[in-house]
């Protein structure tokens, strides 16, 4: 039911994305989306976390999803969060392949401080919930979204020609 969701974005460019995602290489365009009249803005350049937290506090959530927030930000949000109450997820599509997968002390450090933080992992692919090594006793909510098709998919010229191979093939 979209009545039961707010959206809060905190970042530096508002409700509208202007620069293409650096994954996918396209700006994304959710005009018209379904929770576009539900969503707020608020600018991460002049409102703090503790801003952010109160405003997401006043909603009285169930649960909340974050995402595409800095991990230090994200855990403090999610600790207060937790305090007061509020379960936590983090939608994440990190893994082993990422450019910015860490080894080591960083990845243990980061694997820890996010098992520990969050209620509920919501990965993109089961290669987030590998390289959290997310416990089973824990929810786990794949959240795939629209551009793993687009970023796993074989070049546009392979998949014409395999089409054009089956058409020809069922006439």
């Amino acid at each position: 039911d979209p009545s039961s969701v707010s959206v809060i974005y905190w970042n530096d460019y508002g409700l509208v994305r202007t620069k293409a995602d650096p994954e996918v290489g396209v700006v994304p365009q959710f005009e018209g989306h379904p929770m576009a009249n539900r969503a707020a803005w608020m600018d991460s350049r002049t409102t703090g976390v503790s801003h952010l937290i109160s405003a997401i506090l006043a909603l009285k959530p169930v649960l909340v999803v974050l995402a595409d927030i800095d991990m230090l930000s994200r855990t403090i949000i999610a600790m207060r969060l937790r305090v007061s109450g509020v379960r936590v997820a983090l939608r994440s599509d990190k893994n082993h392949l990422s450019g910015t997968a860490n080894s080591g002390a960083k990845f243990w450090l980061e694997r820890t401080v996010v098992r520990e933080s969050y209620d509920v992992l919501a990965p993109v692919s089961r290669l987030t919930s590998e390289y959290y090594e997310w416990p089973d006793d824990k929810a786990c909510i794949e959240f795939p979204y629209s551009t793993d098709e687009t970023k796993f998919s074989p070049p546009e010229s392979v998949v014409l020609a395999a089409r054009k191979r089956i058409r020809e093939l069922w006439g």
